[in-house]
């Protein structure tokens, strides 16, 4: 199957009618990948339609669904390179529209670590907390952001902080799996 552009999946979520962004999706999918790993081999359609809040999914979308959650797992496991990319715009966007929808990802990681953190107390440790802040500061910044080069650079910081997050979260969950066995 030929993989969608940013520009698609949001098409297809309009379509669904569905609030929830690609990249906000993106998220979701991503921190489930990294609290379940490959204990959860598939994504559950049932997962993917309570997110997007729908009542059903067009097999387009979860096949696409289905594919980013099996890449971020691959993406995380122990001894892979890392080579998670984020679903967002693409270069040739402008930057404060890239920028609000990596605001949107972070947001949809958030709330997919929500619901996760009864089952994950490690979630709790200061350490996970003040990512999590940074997470959140990140998903509730509405400034504008303007096209400059240094703008630019940030935000390529910006998105290397959240995948080193999502890397730390992925790596403790496995941990944590690992101590409970």
């Amino acid at each position: 199957m030929e993989e969608m552009t940013h520009q698609q999946i949001a098409g297809e979520l309009i379509a669904l009618g569905s609030d929830c962004g690609p990249g906000e999706f993106h998220g979701f999918v991503v921190a489930r990948a990294a609290l379940r790993g490959a204990s959860e081999a598939t994504l559950p359609r049932e997962v993917a339609m309570a997110w997007l809040q729908v009542s059903h999914l067009s097999e387009s979308l979860y096949q696409v669904a289905s594919s980013l959650y099996r890449t971020a797992i691959e993406s995380l496991e122990e001894f892979a390179d890392f080579d998670l990319a984020l679903l967002l715009p693409d270069d040739e966007t402008a930057m404060d529209d890239r920028f609000s929808e990596l605001t949107c990802w972070c947001n949809g990681f958030l709330e997919e670590l929500q619901a996760s953190q009864g089952s994950n107390d490690w979630l709790m440790d200061p350490d996970f907390q003040e990512m999590r802040s940074d997470l959140s500061q990140i998903g509730q910044s509405l400034a504008p952001v303007p096209d400059s080069e240094a703008n630019e650079n940030d935000y390529f910081e910006i998105i290397e902080y959240v995948r080193v997050v999502v890397l730390s979260v992925a790596t403790e969950a496995q941990r944590s799996k690992m101590r409970l066995r």
